[in-house]
């Protein structure tokens, strides 16, 4: 005769086997279903080891909530007087079948209120154990539990985890560094490192129109930046296109109406010694407007309008956009604005020095 049964849900068996072996330790007999012998009568043997049983440990999870064959064996040993129930740390008391709320339950991690429970229903005296008895029980203890996690599948699969983990943590980590990125090399560059990256489609994307670019980039055409946009909408250059075109836009509807009708022509001196230093600086600047430059003073921004048409939150793209704007201006442009900024200095006109990047709006 056992001094403990335990009843448990299959999906359990490894904490039950735990649970068993700390009452051993404790100098308890426990009968688990473990015990059978093969051949021998399953209900049979269990029902006979219930009732000659001093206490019925049943433990309650979330997989023994939903056995009927575990509620059947906890309602016989409440019936007896012995039940002692114990449930999971993560189950709650309102989780716990209901017939079976008013009885005190302990929490499988109460080592200490468990076996108090235990003293109360079992009145002999656990027998006293040695040293290296309860150094061997608690040694199986911990090996079983190592077992269970530590198979060679398991471990194999958590070095695939890991090392999968780590790679596309890396990959994640050096896209997020250069997803806003203007440089083709650095898309290059990540495509060659991480051949199975996930991001490889948005990265061949972001060097696609590269050759066409060339071409496209100083045109002063509307359709033909607007076919870049559309058959390379991924492209590094698309969102600098975008803003070309919608300058060009505002210029053919007059939405924005210059100083100057045409500064893509040489300027004469009679085109600009009858304006002021306001109108000047206007002229001077509608070129840049022209070529998709965004600003970087907080007068020119308001004057032309651009806060919602560039990234002003992202200092690098501004400053690459820029720098784009620096290639396309033709040499007809870069000699009128000379000669706006001589006529400045002429009349004194207050030329403000700006940084390389624009205030956030």
């Amino acid at each position: 005769m056992a001094d403990i049964f335990i009843s448990y849900a299959t999906d359990d068996r490894a904490e039950a086997a735990r649970l068993a072996a700390f009452l051993a330790e404790q100098g308890y007999s426990v009968w688990w279903d473990r015990e059978l012998a093969a051949g021998q009568q399953f209900y049979e043997k269990t029902a006979q080891a219930l009732a000659d049983c001093r206490v019925a440990i049943v433990l309650w999870t979330t997989s023994s909530i939903k056995s009927r064959w575990v509620l059947g064996e906890a309602e016989t040993a409440a019936s007896a007087e012995k039940l002692v129930p114990v449930r999971a740390d993560s189950l709650g008391d309102r989780q716990i079948p209901l017939g079976f709320r008013a009885l005190h339950t302990i929490p499988r991690s109460d080592h200490a209120g468990l076996l108090r429970a235990i003293k109360e229903h079992c009145e002999a005296v656990p027998k006293a154990m040695s040293r290296w008895d309860i150094f061997k029980m608690r040694l199986a203890r911990r090996l079983l539990a190592a077992r269970e996690r530590l198979t060679f599948g398991n471990v194999a699969a958590a070095a695939v985890v890991i090392l999968l983990g780590g790679y596309f943590l890396v990959v994640l980590m050096d896209w997020f560094t250069i997803r806003g990125s203007m440089e083709p090399s650095d898309f290059e560059r990540h495509l060659a490192s991480f051949p199975f990256s996930p991001f490889a489609s948005r990265a061949q994307a972001k060097l696609s129109g590269l050759k066409e670019w060339e071409t496209v980039k100083a045109s002063r055409s509307i359709g033909e930046l607007q076919d870049y946009a559309q058959k390379y909408p991924g492209s590094i250059y698309y969102e600098f296109a975008r803003l070309r075109l919608t300058r060009l836009q505002a210029l053919a509807s007059q939405k924005y109406k210059p100083v100057l009708a045409d500064s893509s022509r040489p300027l004469k001196p009679e085109d600009i010694n009858g304006l002021d230093c306001s109108r000047l600086w206007t002229a001077r600047n509608e070129i840049f407007y022209s070529l998709g430059y965004c600003f970087v003073s907080d007068a020119a921004i308001d004057a032309f309008a651009t806060r919602s048409e560039c990234p002003y939150n992202n200092c690098k793209i501004i400053q690459k956009f820029n720098s784009l704007t620096q290639d396309i201006v033709s040499k007809i442009e870069n000699d009128n604005i000379n000669a706006i900024l001589g006529r400045e200095r002429e009349q004194g006109c207050r030329i403000s020095p700006v940084g390389p990047c624009a205030r956030r709006p």
